[in-house]
């Protein structure tokens, strides 16, 4: 009987982690590629309208909540580490939020230098092992 629970325990552990793996791969997939996308590509092609700045500022705003998400007890990883990544990215996509409210260009760009700092350090040690995003 010990054997049969400690196995149970073990799978529900295993079906729980693959079940958050794939929460965070949905999440990224959905929400945090996209956004993150359109806040690269208005470095390389500045917002010329305020409606533009308005869909740049939803994706920013888009990003930050799936940051939020990201850092909820149900999808945190090993807590502290991935909480703080979680955390630093909501922070500075709330910068990119402001910097696109502004209509800040510059502002935007280091919003955006930050973000990528965040995304290559978490996924070093949580999806590339160890590799950049860059290779």
């Amino acid at each position: 009987m010990k054997r049969f629970v400690a196995m149970l325990v073990l799978c529900l552990t295993s079906m729980h982690a693959r079940s958050t793996e794939t929460q965070v791969l949905a999440e990224h997939a959905k929400t945090i590629s996209p956004a993150s996308d359109a806040l690269f590509e208005a470095e390389a092609t500045p917002p010329s309208s305020a409606q533009d700045w308005d869909k740049l500022r939803a994706s920013a705003a888009d990003l930050e909540r799936a940051a939020a998400r990201l850092a909820s007890k149900d999808l945190a990883k090993d807590r502290a580490q991935w909480i703080e990544f979680a955390q630093a990215l909501q922070a500075q996509a709330r910068q990119a939020v402001l910097a696109a409210e502004k209509q800040d260009q510059a502002a935007l760009v280091t919003a955006n230098g930050d973000i990528v700092s965040t995304c290559e350090d978490c996924h070093a040690k949580y999806r590339d092992g160890g590799r950049s995003m860059k290779q």
